[in-house]
């Protein structure tokens, strides 16, 4: 192999290196992100049952929790809008999984649902701001919603 040859593929393997080494943009982070949240509100809308239900609270929990400190500031205001109704919803079935009552659970987890369909049908419209992790994060609830419904 000629010298040249060599120097050439060294160059675009250290070149390949330092690209592997920079991780992940903000954007990236946030929609990945955001597919995590996106799948466990999905998992909402698939529970069948209570035990399915505590699941997707716990993996929706899990998955905010995980949120990096950049994408969780880009969207504060924007979950805040959310967070209400879905934290009611989710202590709704929460309380009714330890008294019991079939029918409050029923009822419990059919507001959850919604309360998750609610949220999916917003993080389209929390797409318009000009900020690109927040986009991306939104982009990401979507897909990984989707992805899970389908």
């Amino acid at each position: 192999m000629s010298r040249s040859r060599i120097s050439a593929l060294l160059a675009v393997s250290m070149a390949a290196l330092a690209l592997g080494a920079c991780g992940e943009s903000p954007e990236d982070e946030a929609r990945d992100s955001g597919k995590d949240i996106g799948k466990a509100i999905a998992e909402f809308q698939l529970a069948d049952s209570a035990e399915a239900a505590g699941a997707a609270i716990d993996d929706f929990r899990a998955a905010v929790t995980n949120l990096d400190e950049e994408t969780r500031e880009r969207v504060a205001d924007q979950v805040d809008t959310q967070a209400g109704s879905l934290d009611d919803a989710i202590e709704a079935v929460q309380a009714a999984q330890a008294s019991a009552d079939a029918d409050a659970l029923q009822s419990a987890q059919d507001d959850l649902k919604q309360a998750g369909q609610d949220l999916r049908a917003q993080a389209q419209a929390f797409q318009s701001t000009n900020n690109s992790v927040a986009v991306a994060f939104w982009e990401g609830v979507e897909e990984g919603y989707d992805d899970e419904i389908d």
